[in-house]
């Protein structure tokens, strides 16, 4: 499901949502259906480490550090 990020027209306050196809959004806070979709960076959790040091990289350095 994706999460988005929304700002209420009434009261103002920012809120990640949880939609659900089709499904309209209200404001958490004060109820009100006047949300505002913003604009928000794609983050994704990766479940693989890279291959040396242990940390998270994309595997595409020559020396296993990151860029």
């Amino acid at each position: 499901m994706p999460l988005f990020e929304y700002v209420c027209g009434r009261c103002g306050k920012p809120s990640e949502l949880l939609i659900r196809g089709q499904e309209k959004p209200k404001c958490p806070h004060c109820g009100c259906a006047q949300m505002e979709k913003q604009l928000s960076a794609f983050s994704a959790k990766g479940g693989k480490r890279g291959a040396r040091g242990g940390h998270h990289c994309c595997g595409g350095c020559p020396h296993g550090g990151c860029h």
